[in-house]
Formats: structure tokens, C-alpha cells, sequence
């Protein structure tokens, strides 16, 4: 009896180590391309991220200087019976950089604070002129705004914006607010003394400054926004760009008397406009111009970045830009200047 003998011929070593080679030679394809395409998708992420975040600090600088000096009486210069409490207060200033250096600027009004809710804290009084020495006095219908002994408090005049005279006081039991009559506008300043009382407005400060993101560029930090409702206490702003290199401010003067509503000084970081009164620098000022220089990438060596790069425009006028001469390695990142052109809606 013969046995069949079937074929059970199978991979040789060679053909499985070559099936192997090539399988690994796809897979690394396969992978390069997945792993190109995260990165591209990640870079394009964090590019859209800087970008929202770069239009919101945006939209925040221009609504703060939209709004500047809303709500500032219009005399209080010259009242010096507080002390610091007066002094400065303008609806918009800035500290130019030396040499090539950022800017700062600073805004005040009563409609600019966002990390509080008490951006428009002033109270109407509704009740006759106070005469009781009782405490608290109940300015208003709403017990929370009675002036609790102690307290300082401004007035202000609502028709002509106007401090009223006296402006400032401490109520107390021996010596109650008494002279306020229906329709002045209060506001309680929360101190025992005038030199830690929070201010009747808002001061709103724009600067670059550390701590700075491990990801910025070398010189690059964030431009922050800092709230102060007190000249004693001080902070570090919340950062509104993360990165940047810059910032310009430049104002738009119009010297002409009577003013014609023509341009004839920019003004750059505010030079001009700080030895102006307040009446003539609400008067003169017509445009504020804010530009700001924000990295727009990690670092890539394989880019180039072009050097020098003008922050501001140079038709404005000598002294109304600065051109900066990158260093090498800042040239290995991508630059966006943002530039910002706002009307001031309340100095008139």
C-alpha cells in the first residue's frame, strides 16, 4: 500500500524577514505622514489660539480707550484736599520707552473695571439733605449703600460734572455728611484714610513685563493689563497678549486754537500730551494709536525672520515709530505687529 505524500511547503527565513522589512518600511511612512500631520495640525491650533487670544486683547484695548475718561469729574485737578488722591488723574497717559523700549499707557474712567463688578460704583442720592448724626446714614433706598461711620466719601455734582464743594469728606458721628442734596452722585471710598481709600474710577495700566511664558522668544514677554482702584496698592496685570517684543503708543494732537479737528502732532509715547491740562489734552487729543509687536510662532530654524521691523508707521512723523534690529535668535521666529486705531468717545 503506497502513502500519498502531500506539500507542506511554507516562508523560507529570507522571504519573512524581507516581508518584514518591507511591512516596517510602511509603517514608518505611515507614521512619518501621521506624525507630520499632528505637528502641522498642532502648530495650526496653537497659531489660531495666539490669534483669538491676540483679537481679544485687541477688542480690550480698544474698548478701554473708547471709554476713557467716562464718568472723571471735570475739575479734579486742583483739589488738593486729599493728598495723592487727585493727583494724575487724566483719562488717558502713556510713558514713553527709552531709546527703543515699550511703551506704557494708562487709562482712567468708571466703566473700565472687569475683574470686579463695581465698575460704575457711583450711588444717586435720592433722600433729602442728611442732618441726623446717627450711623449709618441711609444716602438710599437700598440699605447697602448707607455711608457707615468712618467712611470717606466723594461728590459729585450730575449736571455739570462737577466735584462738589466739598468733594471729599469722612462721615462720622460727630461730624455726618450733611451738605448733599437729592441727586448728588456718591461714592464710598472703601478706607480709614485717604491714602489706602480706593479711588472714585478706575486706573487701567497697559505694559510688558516677567514672569514671561518658557515658549517666548528671547526679550519677549507678556503685555499685561493691571487694575488699580488705589494709588497704594499695586499688582501684577493678567496677561492680555503672551508674548510680545513691543508696544507703541502714539497720540493724534490737534494744536490748533480753536481746534479745527485736524492732526497736526503725533505724539509718541506721550511726551506732548503729559505737560497739557486735562482740559486742553481732552480738548486736543483726536486718535490714540497702539501697536504692538506679538510672536506669532514657536521657534523654526528653518525661518528667517526679516530684520529690522518697524513697530508704528512712519508716515506718522519722526518719533512716532521705533525700528527694532532683531538679535539672532528672535530671528527664528514670526513676528505679527498688531496695530490698533481708536477715537476716544468721552474726552470732549
Amino acid at each position: 500500500m503506497k502513502r500519498s505524500h502531500t506539500s507542506r511547503a511554507g516562508f523560507t527565513l529570507i522571504e519573512v524577514l524581507v516581508s518584514l522589512v518591507i511591512f516596517g518600511l510602511i509603517s514608518a511612512a505611515i507614521y512619518s505622514a501621521y506624525y507630520a500631520q499632528v505637528k502641522q495640525t498642532t502648530r495650526q491650533y496653537k497659531f489660531a489660539k495666539a490669534s483669538m487670544d491676540l483679537q481679544i486683547g485687541k477688542n480690550l484695548i480698544e474698548r478701554d480707550i473708547t471709554m476713557a475718561g467716562f464718568g472723571l469729574a471735570e475739575n479734579f485737578e486742583g483739589h488738593s484736599d486729599v493728598g495723592n488722591l487727585a493727583a494724575k488723574t487724566r483719562a488717558i497717559g502713556a510713558v514713553n520707552g527709552v531709546a527703543s523700549a515699550s511703551d506704557q499707557m494708562t487709562i482712567m474712567g468708571t466703566a473700565l473695571g472687569i475683574t470686579t463688578r463695581y465698575s460704575q460704583g457711583w450711588t444717586v442720592v435720592k433722600t433729602d439733605p442728611i442732618t441726623s448724626v446717627s450711623a449709618p446714614v441711609a444716602w438710599t433706598d437700598d440699605p447697602r449703600d448707607a455711608l457707615q461711620s468712618g467712611t470717606y466719601y466723594v461728590a459729585m455734582d450730575p449736571f455739570g460734572r462737577k466735584l462738589s464743594n466739598p468733594w471729599v469728606g469722612q462721615h462720622s458721628l460727630a461730624s455726618p455728611a450733611t451738605l448733599l442734596p437729592q441727586g448728588t452722585l456718591l461714592y464710598a471710598l472703601s478706607g480709614t484714610t485717604v491714602s489706602t481709600s480706593s479711588t472714585p474710577y478706575y486706573g487701567v495700566k497697559y505694559y510688558l513685563d516677567l514672569p514671561r511664558d518658557v515658549a517666548c522668544a528671547p526679550g519677549a514677554m507678556p503685555l499685561r493689563r493691571l487694575e488699580l482702584r488705589s494709588y497704594t496698592v499695586a499688582g501684577t496685570g493678567s496677561r492680555i497678549v503672551n508674548c510680545a517684543l513691543n508696544m507703541q503708543v502714539a497720540f493724534g494732537l490737534d494744536q490748533t486754537d480753536p481746534p479745527d479737528e485736524v492732526i497736526d502732532l503725533w505724539d509718541n509715547g506721550g511726551v506732548q500730551a503729559a505737560v497739557l491740562s486735562r482740559e486742553n489734552l481732552n480738548k486736543q487729543l483726536k486718535q490714540v494709536r497702539v501697536y504692538v509687536l506679538s510672536q506669532a510662532s514657536e521657534r523654526d530654524d528653518n525661518y528667517q525672520s526679516p530684520s529690522p521691523i518697524r513697530v508704528g508707521e512712519a508716515d506718522l512723523g519722526t518719533g512716532a515709530d521705533v525700528t527694532l534690529d532683531l538679535v539672532q535668535n528672535q530671528e527664528k521666529y514670526r513676528w505679527n505687529l498688531l496695530t490698533m486705531v481708536v477715537t476716544p468717545r468721552n474726552m470732549r
